[in-house]
């Protein structure tokens, strides 16, 4: 079972703030409320970010985003996560604005959860992989890629979660001892 519960998603419709956005000060209030919202979402919690009905243009989609996915990444928004839903047709200047700014994020599509932006294949593969699961550990990360360690596995996983790509979703007890944390995918 994912561990984001739907009902639970904070939603921030873009399309309350207009339909068409070529500058940043188009979308300085819609960036406020984006990280207002982050601020005091409860932790675990999942903010969608819904642009039906508006286009984007790279440059207001930098400020919209940049500021969030960065301190996301830094940890500052502990155990709190970003979608993108209905990006089309802004789908190319956001795109471009991530790959640009060395950022990626989650966008839904009726295919299931990709990654936008910065395309590293490593991350690419192995967020796919846990995408295409329900709940994955490193040690299915280490079988699935035929990885040299368990090392290996847990730092694909931690890269993928300390940017905000995928969520630690808690340990669970092994049979031997021990414990192993489980992964799901953000969506």
């Amino acid at each position: 079972m994912n561990a984001f519960i739907r009902n639970t998603d904070t939603h921030l419709r873009l399309l309350d703030f207009g339909t068409e956005f070529f500058g940043e000060e188009e979308v300085a209030q819609a960036e406020l409320r984006l990280l207002d919202a982050l601020e005091t979402m409860p932790k675990g919690g999942l903010l969608v970010i819904d642009f039906e009905g508006t286009r984007i243009a790279s440059e207001a989609a930098r400020k919209l985003l940049k500021r969030p996915l960065l301190r996301l990444g830094t940890g500052e928004f502990e155990d709190r996560f970003i979608v993108l839903d209905h990006v089309n047709p802004s789908r190319y200047s956001v795109d471009a604005m991530l790959r640009r700014e060395g950022l990626s994020a989650v966008e839904r599509t009726s295919a299931g959860p990709r990654i936008i932006g910065k395309q590293d294949p490593v991350a690419v593969a192995t967020f796919d992989f846990v995408a295409a699961g329900d709940q994955v550990t490193a040690k299915e990360v280490l079988d699935h890629f035929q990885l040299q360690n368990i090392a290996s596995a847990t730092n694909r996983l931690t890269s993928l979660a300390k940017i905000g790509l995928i969520r630690r979703t808690g340990p669970r007890p092994l049979p031997t001892g021990g414990r192993e944390y489980v992964f799901t995918a953000v969506s």
